[in-house]
Formats: C-alpha cells, structure tokens, sequence
C-alpha cells in the first residue's frame, strides 16, 4: 500500500510538473521599468485569467503575480508585497503602473525580450535564462581529491559554489562531466533567486557540496540544500546527489549503480518499474541495511519518538537521494512529513564491495 502511495503521489507531481513546465513555455517575456529601475517579467493570460512573475535586475529575487484580465487591461498583484501592477497593451507591449503598499504610483513600460540561448544554462526556461545573463562566476580554489584535481567556482551574488574537473580523466569525460556540472551550478543559483522569503531577500540557505569523491569509476558528491520560501506552507530541506561515470562522463541512474533480482531493472517511469521500486528494490535495501548497520536499522533514534525513525519500512528506501563517496555508496531514506528529521541519516553507507552483483 505504501509502494501505490507513494507511486500515486509521484504521478500527480509529474502531473503538477508537467503543467507548469507548460504555463512556463506558454508565458510571455517582457523587459522594461517601473518607476525607471529596470525588470524582467513573465505573464500569462488564459482566459479571464492572469499569472506571472517578474524581478528587479538589481535584486533578481522572484516576485509572484496573480490577477485577472478586466475592461482589456491585466490587473495582477504580488501577494507577498501588495503591490498592485495594470498593464494596459500598446503594440507587442504594455504600459501601466505599479502601486506600492503604501499607495505610491509608479510608472511601467514593457516591450518584448527574447532571452540568449546558453548551453550553460541547460533546459532553464527564458525567464530564468533572462535572470541569470548578466551573472558570471568567480574562479576560486583547486584542491586535489583521490585521482583528480579540481578547482571551484562561485557566483558571487548568490554565494552559490561548485567545482568543475581539472586534471586526473580523460578529455572527453572531462567535458562532458563539467558540462553538467555547470548546468547544475546554474540551476542551483536560478533556485537561490526564485525563492524569496517572507519580507524579500533569500529564503535559500548557501550550502556547498559536500563528500566530493573522485575514483577510477567514479566522480561523485552530494549537495544539501534548506529553504523556506514566501507562499509555501513550510520551510523544507533535501539532498541532491549527482554521480558520473569516469570513463565516458556520463551521468548515473541509482539503478545502474544499486539493483537487485537477476534481469536488468525495468525502464524508468514506467508501471514495471514503480512496482520494482516498491517491490522489490526497497526490500532489498532494508535486507542490506539490516545486514550491515544491524543497530541503526533495528533499534533506530534521532526522530520526536524513536520509534517514528522506523528504517526498516521498506517505504522509506524506495526512491532514495545517492551518491558515491569514499564510505561506499550513500542512500538517503526519505519519510513523511511530520518526521522529516529521520530523512537522511549519517550511517546509511554500502560498501561498494557490498553491492549485488548481477
């Protein structure tokens, strides 16, 4: 039952997902001013409706819009800031005005932008392509981890960092890997700015990668992130990994490095494959973490009851945040909300000496 949950869940976020993505491919891009300081705005008119959000290029923090069509103009406000935004079209524009909170009226002109493209920026959507065109990043150290160098980079309004590889792999791997590497690097920061917090400024915690391992058959890190965004119900926190193959740089799927049972894993995302999560993947961690951290598994702590951190639910291992570090490899069980404290627990290593074996 918790498996179907669980899969039920997934399918609506995909859902949710796809949705946006779609609002996001649908909206329009303008740049322009209010009251002389230069944004950038995105907005949607879907009937009677109207959704959008736009950011000031000196701040670049996410303000979020809603409204309506009426009498032909589009009547938006943030809700964040009560500011009141009437965009009245002329030509492929608008022109209108802002009104404070406080009641101060300031004028907007907008005309239509097309973002650059920027392979660096991956698939970010023109807004957030718009957002960060002006953003560069600042070289920093290089250190030597395992086989290979690295050296780090950061984008300093964010304090956003990661590394790119230097030496220790081969040319072709090298690119691909660093070429991910920057597309992650700039999604984290798009992250940072679309997450305001109640009030403005960030919401996002700076957090930098961590365990970053580097092997023959691996390069590898984990990256925490907590934030606590204006309009969400709660501040939220979670572990992103990313995990390459040294030899052709190519990014690794969980199943590729962890599977159990004889025949190859099914295909992501499909109905075989969610049955293999719940089924048989999840239980074959809990036999695995049993065997090998007996005491944390059995007689678990760190939640508001003990008994709340239950690492032997199957539910809890089914879909993971990994990566590879020099511990071995590293999964972070994920639980339900009310005790989020338990997700990610520092002892839950595989040797890689430990994985199954096809």
């Amino acid at each position: 039952m918790r498996g179907m949950l669980r899969r039920l869940l997934l399918s609506v976020v995909a859902s949710f997902i796809a949705v946006t993505v779609a609002h996001a491919a649908d909206a329009k891009l303008f740049e322009g001013e209010v009251g002389g300081l230069p944004i950038v705005l995105k907005v949607e008119v879907d009937g009677q409706s109207a959704f959008g959000a736009y950011f000031y290029r000196r701040t670049l923090f996410d303000i979020i819009l809603n409204g309506e069509v009426r009498g032909g103009a589009v009547q938006l406000e943030a809700p964040f800031t009560e500011d009141k935004l009437k965009l009245v079209p002329k030509g492929d524009g608008y022109t209108g005005q802002l009104t404070t909170a406080r009641g101060k009226t300031l004028p907007v002109s907008l005309r239509p932008v097309r973002p650059a493209v920027r392979s660096e920026f991956g698939d970010l959507d023109g807004y957030e392509r718009l957002r960060l065109a002006a953003l560069t990043l600042r070289a920093g150290r290089t250190e030597t981890i395992g086989q290979g160098s690295i050296r780090w980079f950061v984008e300093p309004s964010s304090g956003v960092s990661l590394f790119r590889l230097v030496s220790g792999y081969g040319a072709s791997a090298t690119a691909t890997i660093n070429r991910a590497l920057a597309q992650a690097h700039w999604k984290r920061v798009a992250d940072y700015f679309g997450c305001p917090a109640f009030g403005g400024g960030p919401g996002s915690e700076i957090s930098k990668p961590e365990d970053v391992y580097l092997s023959n058959r691996f390069i590898s890190f984990g990256w925490p992130a907590s934030w606590s965004c204006a309009g969400a119900a709660h501040p939220d926190f979670g572990l992103e990994g990313h995990s390459f193959d040294a030899v052709s740089g190519r990014e690794l799927a969980l199943d590729e490095v962890l599977h159990f049972g004889s025949a190859a894993p099914p295909k992501p995302d499909t109905d075989a494959w969610y049955e293999y999560r719940s089924g048989t993947f999840a239980p074959g961690v809990v036999a695995l973490m049993k065997r090998l951290h007996p005491k944390e598994v059995l007689n678990p702590s760190g939640g508001a009851d003990e008994e709340d951190c239950d690492y032997s639910d199957p539910g809890v291992w089914d879909f993971p945040a990994w990566h590879v570090t020099e511990k071995g490899l590293y999964l972070g069980a994920t639980f339900a909300r009310v005790v989020r404290v338990c997700d990610n627990p520092d002892w839950s290593y595989i040797p890689l000496s430990a994985l199954p074996r096809r």
